[in-house]
């Protein structure tokens, strides 16, 4: 029993993943300041459970932005892979998801839906923001990567 083989094998839970616990565990790299010399931090839980696309937006897919510059524009970059850095922390190509502006305490989230197929689901997922910070300097976060599931 104790090596899980049949007929006691199981699937393996999300608690028992090794990138489940701590919280953020999943983050990589190292941001890069802008001109306001703020350093923006991803905020990315590990793993993510990614809902089918009927479900409320409060329950789609999501990564947040902290310590960001005030009321700025960010984007949120994604790739299904790393990238070598030391600023770019996803790897190319990569889809630029609009996240609005940050709001007067430096924090944006991104809420979207995320295509559920035999393809997508237990695949890495690389995430990275990037902040206008005015002055045309464009600041980056650091990265996390992802495994999303479904049940």
């Amino acid at each position: 029993m104790r090596a899980r083989q049949f007929p006691f094998d199981r699937p393996e839970l999300a608690s028992e993943r090794p990138d489940f616990n701590p919280f953020e565990v999943n983050e990589y790299g190292n941001g890069t300041p802008g001109a306001s010399g703020l350093v923006s931090e991803i905020i990315a839980n590990a793993p993510p459970h990614v809902p089918g696309p009927t479900t409320a937006t409060s329950g789609w897919f999501k990564v947040g932005i902290g310590k960001a510059p005030a009321n700025s524009a960010i984007a949120l970059l994604i790739s299904n892979s790393a990238g070598p850095g030391p600023v770019l922390w996803v790897g190319q190509p990569f889809v630029s998801v609009s996240g609005g502006t940050t709001n007067a305490q430096g924090i944006g989230t991104v809420f979207m839906p995320f295509p559920l197929t035999p393809s997508t689901v237990g695949v890495p997922v690389f995430t990275q923001w990037a902040v206008d910070d005015g002055a045309l300097v464009q600041a980056f976060s650091d990265a996390a990567r992802f495994v999303p599931f479904t049940f």
